[in-house]
């Protein structure tokens, strides 16, 4: 059995997208979520999932 969040997160970094905080619970919900993705600059959260 997989775990879809955690191929998910494995799929975002083959991307070359980097979260800068954990994110996996916010994945886990199935809501729209914000977070601040590597080369955002300070304060930013560029990165939606």
């Amino acid at each position: 059995m997989t775990d879809p969040v955690s191929e998910f997160l494995i799929a975002m970094g083959a991307a070359g997208i980097r979260p800068l905080e954990p994110i996996a619970d916010k994945l886990a919900t199935g809501d729209p979520a914000r977070f601040r993705a590597d080369g955002d600059k300070p304060g930013r959260r560029n990165g939606w999932v």
